[in-house]
Formats: structure tokens, C-alpha cells, sequence
């Protein structure tokens, strides 16, 4: 009997210890930069429409640079996206998109966040993304992002027009600006106050932007300096963004590792 019992405590010994072998620490680099934000208690949730809409450049920036806790909100998984990869269309898509933004996310250090909505491909405007969208819905899941997460500010990557060149990207920014404001009324969606509570953003932004032809940034904006090098990284915010940004390969969306500051 005590030999049984021998051979069991050291079977379940050997178990434990394999187990707890897969454990890997993090570098120091990370334990550092997850110190410094204890120290700062403003929050910010960055939203869009698609996996790759992100800005990875001010991402990287306000994570490890600012030391703020960041976060992404992309409100589909890139569902009716291109694929470079292979064949998979629609929700296999989908999924290959989902894990590139967590990848992406594990190295610029940000949360990711989805809402229910399916990207169903191009549209003109916000009129045809609602028909396809069930607007209510789709608020409630982004004011449940808000009331979780609790963001000091949110930063839109499209304005609410036809700037945003796309009716998801447009209409990102439209369920943004009535999330905003539902976050922080009780009346609205309060099922959700059994779980978390009301909270109200102080900020609602707009990451201006050039892409092409189309250009919204003018002189009178708020301007922040990115790309700066961090010693803890090994690397600038630039080049941190453009390793981040390269993940999305299923839509060949990867971009140079530029060093060297920018606006």
C-alpha cells in the first residue's frame, strides 16, 4: 500500500513539475514596462472597423513610451477581407485575421477587443453598412467594451463621413460617438449593470490621417512626436509598429520598419 501510494504522489510530482516547466517568465524588458503603468491611471481605447485599421505606430507609442494601458477595438475580424495566404473565405478568414491581431498585439503590447459585427465586404456609406449592421447591437457590444475596460479616452481611426473612404470604417466612428454617450446612462443597455458600471470617457478623438490622395490633417490639430528609440526595446516605436503592422500578412499588409521620429 505505501508503495502504491509512493509511485501516485511521485506520478502526480512529475505532472505538476512538467507542467509548471511551461511556464515562461517574461523578459525583463516586458516586467519593466508593465511596472511603469502602474504609475499611470489614464486609459485609452483605440477603435475601428477591421484588423489592420489600427494606427500600431501611436499604439506602440503610448504603451511603451507614455506608459498608458492601451487597447484595440476592432469591431469585425475582417471576415470579407482579401487572402493572400490561401483559399479560406468568410468566417475561416475571419479567423485567420483574429489571430494575426492577437499576434500583432502581443508584440506593441495592447488588449484586443471584438464586437459581433461581420465585415461583409466594400461599402458606399454608413446607409449600406446598416442595413447590414444591427446598430443596436453592435453599441451595446462596444459599450460593453467601454464599461469594462473604462477608457479616459477613446481615439477613432475614421471620421463619421465619406473621409473615412469606406461605409464600415464611417460607420465605426458613428457607433463610437453613440457609445460614448450610452456608457455612462444607466438606462441604456442595463442588463450589462449586473456585470460592470456605468462609465463615461473624458475624450472622444479622431487619429487623423493621410492615405493617398485623401488628406485630413491640417496645421490646428493636436499633434504628438512618435518613433522615438527605446533602449528597453532595442528599437524605435516606428520600427516596433512596422514588425507589429507586418503580422496582417494574409492581407499583405506589412509596412517598413522605419526609424526615426515622426508627427
Amino acid at each position: 500500500m505505501f508503495k502504491k501510494l509512493t509511485l501516485v504522489f511521485i506520478f502526480c510530482f512529475i505532472c505538476f513539475f512538467s507542467f509548471a516547466q511551461q511556464v515562461r517568465p517574461a523578459k525583463s524588458s516586458e516586467i519593466f514596462r508593465e511596472i511603469k503603468t502602474l504609475r499611470h491611471i489614464p486609459k485609452v481605447l483605440y477603435l475601428a472597423a477591421h484588423p489592420d485599421d489600427e494606427n500600431t505606430g501611436l499604439l506602440s507609442w503610448l504603451i511603451n513610451e507614455q506608459n498608458v494601458e492601451t487597447a484595440y477595438l476592432s469591431l469585425t475580424r475582417g471576415d470579407g477581407g482579401q487572402n493572400l495566404l490561401g483559399t479560406e473565405q468568410g468566417a475561416a478568414l475571419g479567423l485567420i485575421r483574429t489571430h494575426e491581431l492577437l499576434e500583432a498585439r502581443k508584440l506593441d503590447g495592447a488588449q484586443q477587443f471584438f464586437t459581433r459585427a461581420i465585415d461583409f465586404g466594400f461599402s458606399k456609406n454608413t446607409d449600406d453598412t446598416f442595413k447590414q449592421w444591427d446598430a443596436d447591437s453592435i453599441t451595446a457590444d462596444v459599450v460593453w467594451v467601454i464599461r469594462k475596460f473604462r477608457p479616459d479616452v477613446i481615439i477613432c481611426r475614421f471620421p463619421p463621413t465619406a473621409a473615412a473612404g469606406h461605409g464600415q470604417h464611417a460607420a465605426s466612428a458613428v457607433v463610437a460617438e453613440k457609445a460614448f454617450k450610452a456608457a455612462a446612462d444607466k438606462n441604456m443597455f442595463p442588463n450589462q449593470l449586473k456585470y460592470v458600471d456605468v462609465w463615461q470617457p473624458k475624450r472622444l478623438l479622431w487619429n487623423t490621417f493621410r492615405f493617398g490622395s485623401v488628406n485630413t490633417t491640417s496645421e490646428n490639430q493636436l499633434k504628438v512626436t512618435v518613433g522615438q528609440f527605446d533602449p528597453q526595446l532595442g528599437m524605435g516605436y516606428g520600427e516596433l509598429a512596422g514588425l507589429s503592422r507586418s503580422l496582417h500578412k494574409s492581407q499583405g499588409a506589412g509596412t517598413q520598419s522605419v526609424a526615426g521620429v515622426r508627427t
